[in-house]
């Protein structure tokens, strides 16, 4: 679905700014990590049971994160993986790759939701 690109910042500004088809507009490469809270870490290392999984052809898999913020969050990249094809109900166009990070999702949320049984009092 994406032919395979070598992806900059200042290709995107050029390509943008010098595009009617992108309105010249100006890509803002900071906003991303500052919107969504990835500029700081440390905020997100007091949190726990995220699980963020996205494909490396996401606009975001560039400026987002690179790996998990702490041992209680979780991290799945998807090897030419897209937005939200994770989501989507296996079929058998998938790629090995997305076969396993659906295993991989499906191991750490049941791992999770087996730690909420055991924490609730008894």
């Amino acid at each position: 679905m994406f032919p395979p690109v070598n992806w900059s910042v200042a290709d995107l500004s050029t390509m943008c700014h010098g595009s009617p088809y992108f309105f010249n507009a100006n890509p803002r490469p900071t906003w991303i990590p500052s919107s969504f809270g990835f500029a700081h870490v440390e905020r997100l290392q007091q949190t726990s049971r995220i699980l963020w999984a996205y494909g490396e052809l996401d606009p975001w898999a560039t400026l987002g994160l690179k790996a998990a913020v702490s041992n209680q969050t979780a991290l799945i990249r998807i090897p030419g993986g897209s937005h939200c094809a994770d989501m989507e109900g296996p079929n058998e166009h998938d790629t090995v790759a997305m076969r396993t990070a659906r295993q991989q999702e499906s191991e750490v949320v049941g791992k999770w939701l087996a730690q909420v049984v055991e924490e609730r009092p008894k």
